[in-house]
């Protein structure tokens, strides 16, 4: 969850005074005697947070929920509401002060001002390491968190609407019409206002990909809410993780064709445009200046980042692709990376698309008919920001990522299992296609249905297409070096079950022959790859290694399922049978290396 008081206590240990935690006690040791604070050891059971405008820019408001448990198995649950800006965090003390003496009065606490100070600063620690953890909450534009929903933020603040677009993004035109009081519905699908935009993205496949990608951009976060388990979750028994945080390439011959269609389908901003081959440099990014490209995109997030390159050719290879994958992997950056290249960039995390097929309706030297498509396409984004922020704030129709894109992954086999695992961008750009075809077939059904089947109906020729150079990764393990692996993961397992962490539990099937089993959530690739460097070992991917538990039958599966996660308690989990699992690590007798 966050940082733990125990935690805490470990990283003050030594300053003024020394803190422990003794049998679910907080215990102030002084002059080698131990003081009783307090007979409880506070645990934060839910975070959130909610960004606003102040005086002096973004803050936040964090609500935090606290559960108590004592010796004597009483309960107590309390709610703190505490103001944060980027610098500095803002507690009311009396607030604390009053919550404690309470506490006191019913006999959880023993000294007052110890665990006043004590809380007030374990507080002060766990905003601190909040925000190193969540560093998207200070971008300038993207969805926060508002007033029980979702609100897309531009990158300043205009206070006479009562939502936060500007004009530097999603068009000018598109903003003085509503403002005119006219319906919005109306302007849009009253009458063909985005007809060209529409003949323009069903002359071609891969320009409906292209369009896909943006919606994606603004669909992805808005669902997941930056939550890294919660992306993975979302994927359920997919295995190739390495996609998720997947960017787009628009490729061709004529570079300066891929440009316009690029700034046309890919740039929410409102930039003058002398020339629709040029992608502008104040919000878009060159591959020239590696620190400064990295540095400007923290700003955004939610949105479509279109990068280019002097020679206009990138690689897997190139710093620009693997520094920005890097960083948006470790959730440091949340914008959508488009780069434009001459030829495709092969990649698992990477949708090329190939715009040498695209016939352009327009010279490319006129600049009207591309401002007149860019503006149909603000209109269509603007409309659907808005349908996606009123779901935020209904109950009843609120959106759920997981589940929305849990049921097109149930339905992955009328794809194939295995196109779907080498072309998950592609896949994942058909889902966020489908929920936005779903807003447009309440309005346009004919578009909506059109759009969406043009795209399916070539999907899997695009991914062949695109994906049949690759390599496979790597050669496969020896028989001792996967024991090693299995070794190294069920050492992990019982340490894990011993500390008690979140990601992972012990039980027994409620189904079938009801085998006692670790049920591991999503995360568990991740930690056993950290544990897998500490002992120098190879890396491997987190596909090999679902391999080498199939290969030994330790990874429970449902009988006739390809599935590789089951569900308990409406949780996706990946599944081990532990008397199997132990049996054979014992026998191997494998020394830690």
């Amino acid at each position: 969850m966050g940082l733990s008081f125990q935690d805490f206590l470990e990283e003050i240990s030594g300053y003024k005074k020394q803190y422990d935690c003794c049998n679910g006690e907080i215990v102030l040791n002084l002059s080698g005697e131990k003081e009783l604070i307090a007979k409880y050891i506070p645990k934060i059971k839910k975070e959130d947070w909610e960004w606003q405008w102040g005086d002096d820019g973004a803050a936040i408001w964090f609500k935090l929920c606290f559960v108590l448990e004592d010796s004597e198995d009483r309960k107590a649950e309390f709610e703190l509401f505490v103001y944060g800006v980027k610098q500095q965090t803002e507690i009311e003390r009396e607030e604390i002060q009053d919550l404690i003496g309470e506490l006191y009065k019913d006999k959880w606490v023993k000294n007052k001002g110890e665990l006043t100070k004590l809380f007030e600063r374990y507080i002060r620690y766990y905003i601190k390491d909040y925000l190193n953890r969540n560093s998207h909450i200070f971008t300038n534009c993207g969805w926060k968190k508002e007033n029980g929903g979702k609100e897309f933020y531009s990158l300043t603040k205009r206070g006479c609407f009562n939502f936060s677009f500007i004009e530097d993004m999603f068009g000018n035109a598109v903003f003085k019409k509503h403002r005119s009081g006219e319906d919005f519905s109306a302007i849009l699908f009253g009458f063909n206002q985005c007809k060209e935009l529409y003949d323009f993205l069903f002359s071609d496949p891969a320009l409906i990909g292209i369009f896909a990608y943006t919606i994606h951009a603004l669909v992805w976060d808005y669902g997941c809410e930056y939550n890294k388990e919660y992306y993975e979750s979302c994927l359920e028994s997919v295995e190739n993780r390495d996609a998720l945080f997947f960017s787009a390439c628009i490729y061709g011959k004529d570079t300066d064709k891929a440009k316009v269609i690029a700034n046309i389908l890919c740039n929410v901003f409102q930039e003058p445009k002398t020339s629709w081959t040029i992608i502008s440099t104040k919000h878009h990014v060159s591959a020239t200046s590696m620190k400064t490209t990295v540095d400007k995109v923290k700003k955004y997030s939610s949105v479509p980042i279109i990068v280019t390159s002097k020679t206009d050719h990138m690689m897997k290879s190139s710093k620009i692709v693997k520094e920005l994958y890097h960083n948006r992997e470790a959730m440091k950056l949340f914008v959508y990376p488009v780069f434009i290249n001459d030829t495709p960039i092969n990649a698992d995390e990477i949708a090329n698309f190939n715009v040498d097929r695209v016939l352009l309706p327009f010279s490319i030297k006129d600049r009207e008919t591309a401002r007149k498509l860019h503006e149909q396409m603000a209109v269509l984004l603007f409309s659907f920001v808005l349908y996606l922020r009123d779901v935020s704030m209904n109950s009843e129709r609120n959106f759920t990522l997981n589940k929305e894109y849990g049921n097109l992954l149930d339905a992955r086999k009328d794809f194939g299992e295995e196109w779907v695992e080498k072309n998950l961008p592609l896949f994942l750009l058909y889902a966020a296609l489908k929920f936005f075809c779903d807003f447009i077939k309440q309005f346009q059904k004919e578009e909506g249905e059109k759009l969406l089947s043009l795209y399916r109906d070539n999907i899997v020729n695009i991914g062949q297409t695109e994906h049949s150079k690759r390599q496979t990764q790597g050669e496969q393990p020896t028989p001792e070096q996967e024991m090693g692996y299995l070794l190294r993961l069920h050492q992990l397992i019982q340490k894990s079950l011993k500390q008690k962490e979140e990601w992972l539990f012990e039980g027994n099937e409620p189904r079938g022959e009801k085998e006692r089993c670790y049920y591991m959530q999503a995360v568990w690739y991740e930690k056993f790859s950290e544990n897998v460097k500490k002992e120098k070992m190879p890396k491997i991917s987190q596909r090999k290694m679902i391999a080498i538990l199939k290969k030994y039958g330790y990874l429970k599966q449902q009988k006739n399922s390809t599935a590789n996660v089951l569900q308990r308690d409406k949780k996706p989990y990946y599944t081990i049978l532990a008397d199997a699992f132990t049996e054979a690590v014992n026998q191997w007798n494998i020394p830690s290396q």
